[in-house]
């Protein structure tokens, strides 16, 4: 059954998947470049980043297959495409096993103290596998039931912690370590919208195509918005040094919390906002997954295939990221390169492939 999807829910399912892992990583990434300028490194990668995202668009046309896999063999031929779904599906399978492993490492460290991670990347993986078992339209449904309190949660966060805030920790602005700015752009645009061709699988379902590409860009930059406003807040209400030198500097700045000195330690509002928005980008990716391999496999059903791809997706998640130091080496090397190798080829060889079309349209 065709599955159609709202381009509202569309804007939700792309938010939720922006923030993923961002949101908990990317005030330290950012901080650890940019130091006092840190949230001006986020601001430029969420411009760059609306840009790749208005590229992206570019890329779904008007055909009447919703399945872009079938789009990709119309427009390059299957050769080529095959290679580039691949690449994409070699990239997604990292980008997941990696959010599967981190959420399980954080509750582990931060929340149920002395709970083996296995048993927590156990948990995500089970509840991935059976929304991506349930389809794309439940998936999205209940992105857009979860939607305003992940908003609420995180503007909860930002409220309470501003009377935590000294502004002159921020300053001064631009002054120093104006090249790392620039620098820590690209770690961020790669754990933010360069994991974002995921969505390309989504977009096609999408009732109003043209309503859809806006929806894109909305969703796209009102995660990059968050992920500024927390990061200006993390390195207001822990100075330079304390948002570096923890892992979860933005759990650590909900521990900052305090309500007229009786409510204290509410970071759990953190620990929603990561648990929402990784089930999400856990969901859409183990689907991408799902409906790639059953392109390349000539499979009729994808169900047939989530199963022994989550148990493929967990045990490597146990065995290939042994610790949070590891995570943050890895983010900044095997996962950067890749993460732009496969955005960059994937979005320039079918861009190319539009261009010969219509110039031999043109000839013709």
């Amino acid at each position: 059954m065709e599955q159609k999807i709202s381009s509202i829910q569309f804007t939700v399912l792309v938010f939720m998947n922006t923030l993923g892992t961002a949101i908990i990583f990317i005030p330290t990434i950012a901080t650890r470049y940019g130091r006092e300028n840190g949230w001006i490194t986020v601001i430029f990668a969420t411009l760059l980043g609306m840009v790749f995202i208005l590229w992206l668009t570019t890329l779904i046309g008007q055909e009447d297959d919703t399945n872009f896999f079938k789009i990709m063999d119309n427009r390059v031929g299957k050769l080529i495409s095959y290679c580039l779904i691949l690449l994409m599906v070699s990239f997604i399978f990292f980008t997941t096993f990696a959010n599967i492993w981190s959420i399980a490492q954080f509750v582990s460290l931060q929340i149920l103290m002395g709970t083996p991670p296995q048993v927590l990347a156990l948990i995500s993986t089970f509840t991935g596998l059976i929304a991506v078992r349930y389809g794309l339209e439940v998936i999205v449904r209940s992105a857009e039931i979860f939607f305003p309190f992940t908003m609420l949660s995180l503007t909860l966060l930002a409220l309470l912690v501003w009377p935590e805030a000294q502004l002159i920790r921020v300053q001064p602005v631009m002054q120093l370590n104006q090249a790392a700015t620039f620098v820590g752009v690209l770690p961020v645009i790669a754990l933010t919208y360069m994991e974002l061709i995921v969505m390309l699988v989504v977009l096609p379902h999408v009732n109003d195509l043209r309503q859809a590409k806006k929806a894109f860009l909305i969703g796209g930059g009102l995660a990059g918005f968050c992920i500024i406003i927390v990061t200006f807040a993390a390195i207001a209400v822990l100075g330079v040094d304390g948002t570096v030198r923890h892992a979860y500097s933005i759990y650590v700045l909900g521990q900052n919390i305090q309500i007229a000195e009786f409510f204290e330690r509410i970071e759990v509002l953190v620990a929603f906002i990561w648990f929402i928005t990784i089930f999400f980008k856990v969901s859409t990716c183990f689907y991408f997954l799902s409906i790639a391999l059953q392109h390349m496999l000539k499979v009729k059903n994808y169900h047939s295939l989530t199963v022994p791809l989550g148990m493929i997706l967990l045990a490597t998640a146990m065995t290939n990221l042994p610790n949070i130091f590891y995570d943050f080496e890895m983010m900044n090397s095997t996962y950067l390169i890749l993460s732009y190798i496969t955005g960059l080829t994937v979005a320039t060889v079918l861009s190319l492939a539009m261009l010969i079309r219509k110039y031999k349209e043109k000839v013709k």
